[in-house]
């Protein structure tokens, strides 16, 4: 019957509050290159970490990243990886989180990558994500998309 699970008692206790997750994503549509930093619809040289970084909005664990390298085409051995980078602010060096994806040739159809670990970050850390490519790969023409995975605890 479809009353059966009408008890007619009072409701428990409430349960312990779990862990919340939170995204980020990054990608831009301009040529990538080797050395390269992505943030939100921007990518800037190799020296300019701080131009293309996204600010933390709370203490978490970064625990992931998806790449995606659109409609490159790589010949086999090729790589193209995206490693996640933070800095407490602009005046700072980034730091490698050591949490990276690489998309290794060939790989049509394949474009994307995962990658896993865990990085502590702080609220108003910046964070940017550096693109490497292998020799020869050249530039990534229609750019590229990164999601971070962040739990908060």
């Amino acid at each position: 019957p479809k009353d059966r699970w009408r008890s007619g008692g009072r409701a428990g206790p409430s349960g312990a509050v779990g862990l919340a997750s939170s995204t980020i994503y990054l990608a831009s549509d301009l040529p990538v290159v080797n050395g390269s930093w992505v943030g939100l619809g921007a990518t800037s040289a190799a020296a300019n970490f701080t131009s293309s970084t996204v600010v933390i909005p709370v203490d978490a664990v970064i625990i992931g990243i998806v790449l995606n390298i659109r409609d490159k085409a790589l010949n086999a051995g090729a790589t193209v990886t995206a490693t996640i980078f933070t800095s407490p602010c602009g005046f700072t060096a980034p730091v490698n989180t050591g949490i990276s994806a690489t998309v290794t040739g060939p790989n049509s159809p394949n474009c994307c990558a995962t990658g896993f670990g865990l990085a502590d970050v702080s609220q108003c850390d910046l964070l940017s994500v550096q693109i490497s490519t292998s020799i020869g790969v050249g530039a990534l023409s229609s750019g590229v998309a990164a999601t971070i995975f962040l739990m908060i605890p």
